[in-house]
């Protein structure tokens, strides 16, 4: 179940690049494409690879709802994460100069895309009954990441936006009403 929710999430971001983001000007340095392809190619060799995924996916009562959880959080976060996306590309795409995002989990915290993203790789683990120890060290990377990328995303905000930034102190940093 792990590999095909993974698979799902990669075609999704896939049609989001093609269909949905806007680009701008910016060029990604070679790098993070050679890193970010290597994280995904290695995100589904290690499902398969891993002991636990030998392992037959236990029924009991609680393990099940481990599984509809896991699904739950991930159908949530990839529908919040293309929200967030389609937001972020309608300003792109209809304003002159960037602007402060807002709407869905933008009202909560800076950096939603980044929480999506960690909830997508928790539910994973979910997926995986927490038997897949190495999408366990992958999602704390992601976590660790996408903390560190979230951090830098609200000072860029406070920093090219102190007005707006400051009338929206209320936005968390990564975890909604947390940090």
């Amino acid at each position: 179940m792990c590999l095909v929710c993974l698979q799902c999430h990669l075609f999704r971001r896939m049609l989001e690049s093609v269909s949905i983001t806007q680009f701008g000007d910016s060029t990604m340095h070679a790098a993070a494409l050679i890193l970010g392809t290597c994280h995904y190619i290695m995100v589904s060799l290690s499902i398969v690879l891993d002991d636990g995924a030998r392992d037959p996916m236990s029924l009991h009562w609680f393990d099940v709802l481990v599984l509809l959880g896991g699904l739950s959080l991930f159908l949530v976060a990839s529908a919040h994460q293309m929200t967030c996306n389609a937001i972020l590309a309608s300003i792109k795409s209809s304003a002159i100069s960037y602007a402060i995002p807002q709407g869905d989990w933008f009202d909560l915290t800076w950096s939603p895309l980044y929480w999506a993203e960690v909830l997508l790789y928790t539910s994973l683990v979910l997926l995986s009954q927490g038997r897949n120890s190495n999408l366990m060290r992958i999602a704390l990377w992601v976590a660790i990441n996408q903390s560190i990328s979230a951090h830098r995303a609200k000072a860029w905000y406070v920093a090219t936006f102190p007005a707006a930034a400051a009338a929206l102190g209320h936005r968390a940093t990564l975890i909604p009403h947390v940090w």
